[in-house]
């Protein structure tokens, strides 16, 4: 799977109703983050990782992994 690189500020707009964030905030390095955890994306309403409060938000039209600001 490919590491996903983004800041607090921004959402993530996937086409899949699972993911799996580390808490990595994109920078170089950075070993900081948290364990691997697996989330469902619910189709209604954005996902909020329950360490790092990244947001994951489902849109069946994106063709790949989007970053919004």
């Amino acid at each position: 799977m490919q590491e996903i690189k983004f800041s607090e500020a921004q959402e993530i707009k996937v086409n899949s109703k699972k993911v799996c964030c580390n808490g990595r905030n994109g920078n170089d390095g950075d070993s900081s983050g948290h364990p691997i955890i697996y989330l469902d994306v619910e189709e209604e309403e954005p996902t909020r990782c329950p360490y790092c409060s990244q947001v994951f938000v489902y849109d069946c039209t994106v063709e790949q992994i989007e970053l919004t600001e």
